[in-house]
């Protein structure tokens, strides 16, 4: 099986429980654009 990978999805994560909110959302946002 191939797996593909997503470094910018990878990195975000990272910031996904930040304390500032715009970089939670923005994470959020990031992640439903890559699974969509």
């Amino acid at each position: 099986d191939e797996v593909v990978s997503f470094p910018l999805y990878t990195e975000a994560i990272k910031f996904a429980f930040h304390e500032e909110n715009m970089v939670r959302i923005a994470v959020c946002a990031l992640t439903l654009n890559v699974y969509h």
